[in-house]
């Protein structure tokens, strides 16, 4: 699940990341999260199991002709998964372990001001729009 067993020493890393999100409520469901996605052979999450939990898919029922949804937005949401993965979580040799998954989901979604956070969503929409081959006037590093 990422905590570690009784015999293993925590990081001073994990434990300051683990007090981030402890602060916000959401550890508990963190480690739910972690342990149902891990593999636990390598107690890390696979990099493109990762990326497919955050894939969304884009069906039209209404007929084409009349769909009023612009041409780039299912492109956008089909590339949007891996587009998170990248921007905000680092990962070793095909997965996440416990303190990567904490760093990236603070990266993402940690306390920020909103400042921060719109440049934030404005760099996802940017390496979202680029993984989906669609060009933007907007640019962001």
């Amino acid at each position: 699940m990422g905590a570690s067993t009784s015999s293993e020493q925590i990081s001073t890393e994990q434990k300051e990341l683990e007090s981030v999100a402890a602060s916000t409520g959401v550890l508990p469901i963190l480690q739910k999260a972690f342990s149902k996605l891990c593999d636990l052979q390598t107690n890390s999450i696979h990099f493109i199991l990762f990326q497919e939990c955050f894939s969304l898919n884009f069906t039209n029922s209404i007929a084409e002709e009349s769909s009023s949804v612009h041409e780039c937005f299912p492109k956008l949401l089909a590339n949007l998964g891996s587009a998170i993965v990248n921007t905000f979580f680092m990962a070793d040799k095909g997965g996440f372990n416990w303190v990567k998954f904490l760093r990236g989901y603070i990266k993402c979604c940690g306390r920020e001001s909103t400042s921060l956070s719109l440049n934030t969503l404005c760099r996802l929409y940017a390496a979202t729009s680029t993984k989906a081959g669609i060009t933007s006037i907007l640019e962001f590093e």
